[in-house]
């Protein structure tokens, strides 16, 4: 079976540049509030997707009441060439309306702007 050259990107940071997060400080976990072990979760989850052949490779990025706590490179970006993924590998997306337009509705629905109600129906 040949692995999928899908790649997963678990953070779209549309304002931030690679350059710009490499030079970012990092916290420690427990200052913002964070469990390691939840964090290892992403990445053990990461690692059973790859294991199970649905992705290539992806970068993740992780943070928490607006500070960075975890950006790790998991998999291949090239997987017949073997070539492992970089956190500041680009990646190519099609389309960002999808994406876009659910964080937007996410942080809306956050800050009270809109509601969900649900239908008695």
């Amino acid at each position: 079976m040949k692995t999928p050259n899908t790649v997963l990107l678990l953070a779209i940071a549309s304002t931030i540049s690679a350059p710009a997060i490499a030079q970012a400080t990092f916290m420690k976990l427990e200052l913002v509030g964070m469990s390691s072990d939840r964090l290892n979760r992403v990445h053990a989850f990461m690692e059973r997707l790859q294991a199970e052949g649905k992705l290539a490779g992806a970068v993740t990025l992780v943070a928490r009441r607006g500070q960075l706590v975890s950006l790790k490179a998991h998999g291949f970006a090239d997987v017949e060439n073997k070539r492992l993924m970089r956190t500041d590998d680009i990646f190519q997306i099609p389309s960002m309306t999808e994406p876009t337009a659910t964080v937007m509705t996410l942080m809306l629905l956050e800050v009270g702007t809109i509601f969900i109600e649900r239908s008695g129906r």
